[in-house]
């Protein structure tokens, strides 16, 4: 092999190439050091290789501590919320989803789980105006993207809903249970 080395090195979350000589070994476990001459599909063959062998070795905290960390990076490039904005909105409201009220559960970083837990609080934002509008359960943010944060959607869809009350009405005991839940 040559003697030039290449890396790609995480600084502040963005990606820089550098060219290093052999002889410097300062890279930390999240750098990669390759041979230039190898391959992309060499190349991620052996990045697979090497964070599967990191992932093994890791105890379940240091899994929850990544997995935080990469929640909330997430959640700060995307909506430019950080941890503590995060948890002040969620206190804001009462730790409550702001269309549905269910209560948020705390999220268990221990479990390899892809995507959001169900109870899990969720930013909603604006698409259009890229603003953020608050923290909702996973189930109503999914809800709103389907109907596509359009009003007219939403306001045929409710008369929709209401049109089907009126024309199948529940059966008597079932509308009582109903309106005692509605009630409360």
């Amino acid at each position: 092999m040559s003697g030039r080395w290449r890396a790609d090195v995480e600084t502040d979350g963005f990606l820089e190439d550098i060219t290093v000589h052999p002889s410097i070994h300062t890279f930390t476990h999240s750098q990669r050091i390759y041979p230039m001459a190898m391959t992309p599909e060499e190349k991620s063959a052996s990045r697979r290789k090497a964070d599967a062998k990191y992932r093994a070795n890791r105890t379940p905290e240091e899994y929850a501590a990544n997995a935080k960390y990469q929640r909330f990076w997430h959640i700060k490039k995307s909506y430019g919320l950080t941890e503590e904005a995060f948890e002040a909105m969620r206190v804001e409201q009462d730790n409550k989803c702001k269309v549905c009220s269910v209560e948020f559960l705390e999220p268990d970083y221990t479990k390899a789980t892809s995507g959001i837990q169900p109870g899990t609080p969720v930013v909603d934002h604006c698409h259009d105006q890229s603003h953020v509008r608050g923290l909702l359960c996973s189930s109503c943010n999914v809800g709103l993207g389907h109907f596509r944060d359009s009003q007219e959607l939403l306001d045929s869809a409710k008369s929709y809903l209401e049109e089907d009350l009126i024309n199948n009405p529940p059966a008597p005991a079932a509308f009582e249970e109903l309106s005692n839940a509605l009630l409360l």
